[in-house]
């Protein structure tokens, strides 16, 4: 099984499916792609549009043929993992956390994280 949707999980989903691996990829999500989805936002790269599109691509080829699962909207926990005995191997790519530097003044109202940006 493979948690996570963003670039590492599906290139690595989207790999082992095609060598032989029965492969489930589950993240919360409601869309693959992870911070990609974020960074295509960004004028100048509209590229991870595209990556996320190929992996779209790839999954629905490999989902037709029986190889890939995908479980979007769905968090797994360690005891869902534990309790999942058709699952004997788990990769976990659940991707980044931003973390706050350590600048004097970060802590301003007028401070605001790429995300905060992105987001709104």
């Amino acid at each position: 099984g493979v948690i996570g949707s963003g670039p590492a999980g599906l290139a690595f989903a989207t790999t082992a499916a095609t060598i032989g691996h029965s492969v489930t990829v589950y993240d919360k999500a409601s869309e693959i792609g992870g911070q990609f989805n974020m960074a295509k936002r960004i004028p100048g790269k509209e590229e991870f549009h595209e990556t996320i599109r190929y992996f779209n691509w790839q999954l629905q080829k490999l989902e037709s043929q029986g190889k890939i699962d995908i479980k979007l909207g769905t968090e797994m926990s360690i005891s869902d993992m534990e309790g999942d005995p058709s699952t004997d191997k788990w990769i976990i790519a659940t991707g980044v956390n931003p973390r706050t530097p350590s600048i004097p003044g970060v802590e301003h109202p007028n401070v605001l994280s790429y995300i905060d940006v992105l987001r709104n």
